[in-house]
């Protein structure tokens, strides 16, 4: 049985998973373009998905609570990066107040800064200090 499935194209089965895999393996694989129907019906399927409903109510929280950890899957930093992986952008409901809300954390120097936490024993003050994060997404 695996034999036959590593042996298979991919595209059938990533075809039937969630929608967000759906979008985006016609949108990234088969580069089918946004005013496709089926990319649209993925694309909607997507945005009416109990768990983007709530990813985007939680990242609406931000900053949320100081980051403690780079990997802290709970923080809003990492719920943005999902919506974002998802195929999510500033021109879907409900997210422009989002971007707004981060791009007014950006740093002059172009990075975005967050309240970060880093505990004494790593060489941090044990208080919440801002902190400029890299790995925030821009789009």
């Amino acid at each position: 049985m695996w034999k036959n499935l590593l042996n298979a194209d991919p595209v059938e089965w990533l075809l039937e998973g969630e929608p967000w895999v759906r979008y985006n393996t016609l949108t990234e694989l088969l580069e089918m373009k946004e005013d496709t129907p089926e990319v649209e019906d993925a694309k909607k399927e997507m945005l009416d998905h109990p768990l983007v409903h709530t990813l985007i109510a939680e990242v609406k929280e931000w900053p949320s609570y100081p980051l403690k950890r780079h990997n802290d899957a709970r923080h809003v930093l990492h719920k943005l990066a999902v919506l974002a992986d998802f195929g999510i952008t500033v021109h879907d409901p409900g997210v422009s107040d989002i971007c707004e809300r981060v791009l007014s954390y950006q740093s002059r120097e172009g990075p975005f800064e967050i309240d970060t936490l880093i505990p004494t024993h790593f060489g941090g003050s044990g208080t919440p200090q801002i902190f400029a994060h890299l790995c925030i997404p821009k789009s």
